[in-house]
């Protein structure tokens, strides 16, 4: 046995202001609406909840215990609707953006600079992960942009291009294991190469088109960990570009050069379809686009 909510709330309504037509006010149907619910409700219950008295109605015995129990029950759902109101409201003005740990080192702070001048209302977490992880929460609608560099191209995704910058081969400043300030993309197979996580896939299309079989000393492991090993002048490596630029603006590390140059990273804002958003992030993406259109400014500064 189920109840029918719809007809217990008419009933509860009724009974609380004593009145089929507040009822039906409350509810926005027509007084015989109500009528017709609630008698469905006694026909199914087989007893009689409310009786009329003159231009009143009045709870029967069996009516006053489930107007009791009513209460609770539609106190408990007024209550439920206030957070979920509550929670509506927090999300409707919250962006979240996934980012490999890198960029949300060294790019995402400027971002979410950007989107709260653009924005200062809204609330903007971050997750972090790998980018497959986070194309993934993508699908699923658990985050609202994927923040990336050069992302494959899919059906699905649509990108706000934020920046592109060059990609840069960079070693120890007096490295024992470079002898030509310019090379070949094919002499970079003859150099000790630390590869960093699989996150910028232009990387791993550019060393398998460009330089053939690589000299792979360390596989798979994060940028900031790479420079500790070319302080050591354990390898080179392709790294962002602003990964390394104290390094190089220092002079402790140096940039080789490569002849016909490395690829381009087009850093992207990746979602999937406005649609999806909130009034206020679909706000937030076409004020976004127009900024970055009208002054194409380097997010990373």
């Amino acid at each position: 046995m189920k109840i029918n909510l719809n007809q217990l709330r008419s009933f509860y309504l009724a009974a609380k202001f004593k009145s089929v037509s507040k009822a039906a006010e409350l509810l926005f149907v027509t007084p015989s609406a109500v009528t017709m619910q609630i008698k469905k409700l006694e026909h199914w219950a087989g007893f009689r909840l409310l009786i009329r008295e003159g231009n009143s109605l009045k709870l029967t015995q069996d009516g006053m215990t489930i107007y009791a129990q009513a209460t609770k029950v539609f106190q408990e759902a007024e209550a439920l609707e206030n957070i979920f109101e509550k929670m509506m409201t927090a999300h409707a003005n919250e962006v979240i953006i996934g980012s490999h740990h890198i960029l949300a080192k060294y790019i995402l702070p400027n971002l979410i600079v950007l989107l709260k001048k653009l924005h200062p209302n809204l609330n903007v977490k971050m997750i972090l992960d790998t980018v497959p992880n986070l194309l993934e929460k993508l699908q699923s609608q658990e985050i609202d942009f994927v923040l990336s560099a050069s992302l494959p191209q899919g059906p699905d995704l649509k990108k706000i291009h934020l920046f592109s910058e060059e990609l840069a081969l960079v070693a120890l400043h007096d490295s024992k294991l470079i002898e030509k300030k310019k090379i070949t993309p094919r002499d970079i197979g003859s150099i000790p190469l630390l590869l960093q996580e699989r996150n910028i896939y232009i990387v791993d299309e550019f060393i398998k088109k460009e330089v053939g079989d690589p000299n792979v000393v360390m596989d798979n492991i994060s940028a900031d960990v790479i420079k500790q090993f070319i302080h050591q002048d354990i390898g080179s490596a392709i790294l962002m570009r602003f990964t390394v630029q104290n390094e190089l603006k220092e002079a402790v590390f140096q940039e080789i050069e490569v002849d016909g140059g490395l690829p381009v990273a087009d850093f992207v804002l990746a979602y999937l379809d406005e649609k999806n958003f909130s009034e206020e992030v679909q706000e937030l993406t076409t004020s976004l686009k127009k900024y970055l259109f009208s002054r194409k400014t380097l997010i990373q500064g």
